[in-house]
């Protein structure tokens, strides 16, 4: 169910990533879902909130891969929420 206050429709995708970062590197990851607004990534790197990436992901039947700038929004702990 999509919550009333988002403000973009978020699409269930599983699709691999790579997030670039001035200050880690790259790394290999997992994009969760995505709108016109953002995206759910998982990531074994550490990240900060408000840091920058380049994410390069290609779209199935696209043939092609995107990539776009994008700031670190949300950062959920799994050890905070009782998980870890």
């Amino acid at each position: 169910m999509v919550s009333s206050t988002r403000r973009a429709i978020r699409r269930s995708v599983e699709l691999p990533c790579e997030l670039v970062s001035p200050g880690i590197g790259a790394s290999r990851e997992q994009m969760l879902d995505l709108s016109t607004r953002g995206a759910c990534v998982t990531s074994t790197t550490a990240l900060a909130l408000e840091d920058e990436l380049l994410v390069s992901f290609t779209p199935p039947g696209l043939g092609t891969s995107l990539e776009a700038v994008a700031r670190v929004a949300h950062v959920a702990r799994p050890e905070l929420a009782g998980l870890g």
